[in-house]
């Protein structure tokens, strides 16, 4: 593991903040290459998107370490960020990149992250060995489990925010469904080529507006009969910044079995 790449995000903000030249330091001593910056809260200007250019490329970084307090881990506005970098790099990294949450006043737990932070290694500094541990901790990302869709999330400060979901591998979807909790809403929707917002397309009979409820939570859904299959996509433009997510089969179809999504 020597001489590999390890970018440090560093949550802690406020006069009584610890500063991460100490954290940095300890990461070096055990051979890293250490850089990093202050995590950038601003989701309007979705700031988030700078992070993944710099660890999109297996170039720039081996191992991204988050750390922080238990309080700037309950930040949901840092929570969705962090949702929405980790999404994007599900679908530009591969492998993907192996991630783990530092806590410098406690040990994170995973049941207390998002649904797509979980799949991290979690530590805390308060352990006098915690530098030579993510030394082991950067040979391997752990498996971000099996899911019948892809996910992902487009983004710019002037289109707005596009949720991208969509068949893996094979599989070919007759149709589909996407919601978004309270707080946040659905604009527009369409279907096209993976990885590339459309242009313009035609929808197989569009639905806006679909009420669901999904393990007590309520969803406001879109949905479309389009044939999807690995290289295409089902887009959708969302205001706001919904704290939970669900996506599945068409409503109509046999199977309409849905994955719901924590963000924040």
């Amino acid at each position: 593991m020597a001489g590999k790449k390890v970018w440090l995000t560093w949550l802690a903000t406020g006069e009584d903040a610890p500063e991460p030249k100490e954290a940095m330091g300890l990461l070096a001593q055990n051979g890293l290459q250490v850089s990093g910056a202050a995590w950038m809260d601003d989701l309007d200007k979705v700031a988030w998107v700078e992070l993944v250019e710099m660890l999109r490329s297996c170039e720039n970084s081996d191992l991204w370490v988050i750390a922080g307090r238990s309080r700037d881990f309950d930040l949901e506005n840092t929570r969705y960020g962090l949702s929405m970098v980790a999404a994007s790099l599900r679908s530009l990294r591969d492998p993907a990149i192996p991630l783990l949450f530092l806590g410098l006043d406690y040990r994170p737990q995973a049941d207390g992250f998002p649904t797509l932070l979980r799949h991290a290694q979690f530590m805390s500094s308060t352990d006098p060995t915690w530098s030579a541990k993510v030394v082991a901790a950067g040979y391997t990302a752990k498996g971000q489990g099996e899911s019948a869709f892809r996910f992902n999330v487009l983004a710019h400060p002037v289109l707005g925010q596009w949720f991208e979901v969509g068949p893996v591998n094979d599989d070919v979807a007759d149709g589909m469904m996407f919601g978004v909790s309270e707080g946040a809403e659905i604009t527009h929707h369409g279907v096209g080529v993976r990885g590339e917002l459309p242009e313009r397309c035609v929808l197989e009979y569009p639905m806006m507006g679909i009420k669901a409820e999904v393990g007590s939570t309520e969803y406001t859904a879109c949905a479309v009969l389009n044939r999807l299959n690995s290289e295409t996509s089902y887009y959708l433009k969302v205001s706001g910044y919904p704290a939970r997510v669900m996506f599945g089969g068409h409503p109509d179809g046999d199977e309409a079995e849905v994955t719901v999504l924590q963000l924040k």
